[in-house]
């Protein structure tokens, strides 16, 4: 219970506060307030560039949301991963729609079966009343361990590097200046019927980062992932009680997927705690065998049948590439058995819950349970 402050527990977002978007490659934590607050580029277990989830100082985060005082509700569009949060202020409502781009890229279900843009894309929507938008975005890469530069483009966004890693913000228009902690702000305001998008990439260089600054096809790529998430509703043939409880945990299972090669992961985070303030903090963007099957026996009782072929085909695969060693309990998503742990010292944990660990040191246990 070191460090546990109920002053330093009220800089946290309570956990049921978030909700994820993902592309089926990895996944972002987005809070009521409009802030993404934990985001691993690329992959799942790729180290974090937004990890205010499990460090309200050190951690970083990229924020949407009125200026003033607000209210706030939100809801994914129909069957799909795509989220719409709507806020209410005194001067008028404003709609953040939050979501990462994907389309299905081949007509066969072996693995990788959707083409991803690396992009997390927010449209901001003018409902009613004239509102003030700020714009926070503060990147700390590896985990908050990575030295960050960070520059601005006038009038088209920023851009952010800490070595090979680059994250590019396209903000037309925004005024952006450096918020003095690493981070820039800026503002923007939105009439009614007004449409804003400001998008954020990964992972782009040399052209690729010019043609990131001024991104492109927005409106199309939401129709694009919002038919892809429709057309993979419509295919749930469960038809009892609860049946729209029952698809969203569906939709939320199938965002723990990594396409690529068909593994599972138990959760997109690490080291939230199973007691505030508490030790049992662990990292679960592993694939667990015991785990897995259970999340596709629940996908397949409702007519699922292709991820599980996909997840047979990567056990057989990660299990022939070393045969002899026998069976660990968890992998990483591409096969590798190495998922040593560590402890990251320089974060506090969420509400104080330390330590932060990344790797998870069960992949030695002897489980008979798979």
């Amino acid at each position: 219970m070191a460090g546990f402050s109920s002053d330093r527990c009220k800089e946290y977002s309570p956990i049921r506060d978030y909700a994820a978007i993902g592309d089926c490659h990895t996944a972002a934590l987005v809070g009521r307030n409009g802030s993404i607050d934990w985001y691993c580029p690329g992959r799942f277990d790729a180290p974090a560039v937004f990890c205010r989830l499990l460090d309200a100082e050190k951690g970083g985060f990229f924020q949407l949301a009125p200026a003033e005082a607000s209210s706030s509700e939100r809801e994914y569009r129909g069957a799909t991963n795509v989220l719409q949060t709507t806020f209410t202020t005194s001067s008028g409502q404003m709609r953040l729609t939050d979501f990462m781009a994907l389309e299905p890229r081949t007509r066969t279900r072996e693995g990788c079966d959707v083409a991803v843009s690396r992009r997390i894309l927010r449209l901001v929507e003018g409902l009613s009343g004239d509102i003030d938008v700020a714009l926070q975005f503060r990147p700390t890469f590896d985990y908050a361990r990575a030295g960050c530069e960070v520059s601005l483009v006038a009038n088209v966004g920023a851009a952010a590097r800490a070595g090979k890693d680059t994250l590019i913000l396209a903000c037309a228009d925004v005024d952006l200046q450096p918020d003095g902690a690493g981070g820039l702000q800026g503002k923007m305001h939105i009439a009614p019927g007004e449409r804003r998008w400001v998008v954020l990439t990964c992972g782009n260089e040399g052209n690729d980062s010019r043609e990131a600054l001024r991104p492109s096809g927005c409106d199309q790529q939401l129709a694009r992932t919002l038919s892809y998430w429709e057309h993979w509703a419509a295919h749930c043939t469960y038809q009892g009680p609860y049946r729209s409880e029952v698809l969203r945990s569906a939709l939320a299972l199938k965002l723990l997927i990594y396409e690529p090669t068909g593994a599972i992961v138990a959760a997109p985070t690490t080291s939230l705690p199973e007691d505030i303030g508490g030790v049992r903090n662990w990292d679960y963007r592993y694939t667990w065998l015991r785990d897995t099957s259970l999340i596709l026996y629940a996908l397949m009782t409702i007519g699922y049948q292709a991820e599980a072929k996909d997840f047979l085909q990567w056990l057989r695969r990660t299990h022939e590439a070393e045969a002899r060693s026998g069976l660990q309990i968890m992998y990483t998503v591409t096969g590798e058995r190495d998922v040593r742990e560590m402890d990251l010292k320089h974060l506090n944990g969420y509400r104080c819950s330390r330590p932060v660990r990344i790797g998870n040191g069960a992949a030695r246990q002897f489980q008979l349970d798979i």
